[in-house]
């Protein structure tokens, strides 16, 4: 491969990727300031959860890559143990951290929220 070309890639993503979602937070800023915070923050983290896939695909327009070797279609039939992985043990960690957090400060369970 090109490592050049890899290269360009890299940085293009990069700039795309980082450069967007902080550009957007300080123009939120600067024209709501600390006005409205919850709202600011509910259009930032749309912002910075969308637009690394938004790169990804400007990226590959940019450089001619193409979509060939995307790899987005995911093989059921090979790595299903990692999809059930990827979907439960988030949630298995989450149950557990909890369990962990009210044996340590068993004062702070408060029953109605």
């Amino acid at each position: 491969m090109d490592t050049h070309l890899n290269n360009k890639r890299l940085w293009i993503f990069l700039a795309l990727a980082v450069g967007i979602p902080w550009l957007a937070a300080l123009a939120l800023y600067l024209t709501m300031g600390a006005t409205n915070l919850p709202m600011a923050g509910m259009v930032v983290n749309l912002i910075f959860i969308s637009t690394p896939m938004l790169a990804n695909v400007a990226t590959r327009l940019i450089t001619r890559e193409g979509f060939k070797r995307l790899w987005l279609w995911p093989k059921f039939w090979r790595g299903w143990p990692f999809y059930l992985a990827a979907i439960f043990l988030p949630f298995l960690a989450t149950i557990v951290g909890i369990v962990i957090f009210f044996l340590i400060f068993p004062g702070a369970l408060d029953p109605n929220l």
